[in-house]
């Protein structure tokens, strides 16, 4: 469901404090200001999208001066035959540089299934080609990135 620009001030200039709907397709939020509502209320969720698959996106901005953000997921997980993992997986998330070397864990962690997002604060690194790499159980993946400063 599109729920983008469905709300519009309609300036009042007091602190919103309640909502009021006159019916599915129009209501108010009151206070500092007041606002118009012209969309469609969601009154349940009914299915919360798991993932099913390992990913790791590329890193944004790429160039980048001095931070960036790195987005991956993990996917909901079946319980190991003979146990369980309640859904966790141990994850890390790694930068290296052009050598191979080490230079920073973003991540070391038990991580729940989801979608993540990770900034990276690069001020002590030099300018140069550096390599992120995931690691959540069996699966790793590597992608490239630039820092430019």
């Amino acid at each position: 469901m599109k729920c983008s620009n469905t709300w519009s001030p309609a300036n009042f200039r007091t602190r919103i404090n309640r909502f009021y709907f006159v019916n599915e397709l129009l209501g108010y939020a009151g206070g500092q200001t007041v606002n118009k509502y012209t969309g469609q209320v969601i009154t349940s969720i009914d299915d919360i999208v798991q993932p099913i698959g390992f990913s790791l996106s590329q890193n944004y901005p790429n160039p980048f001066n001095p931070t960036t953000k790195i987005k991956f997921t993990i996917p909901k997980l079946t319980p190991i035959e003979g146990g369980t993992n309640n859904g966790i997986l141990y994850v890390t998330l790694k930068i290296y540089d052009s050598l191979g070397k080490e230079v920073m864990t973003v991540v070391d962690e038990q991580m729940r299934p989801g979608e993540n997002e990770i900034e990276i604060y690069a001020y002590n690194l030099a300018s140069g080609v550096y390599y992120y790499s995931l690691q959540a159980g069996s699966f790793k993946v590597s992608k490239k990135m630039l820092l430019l400063k």
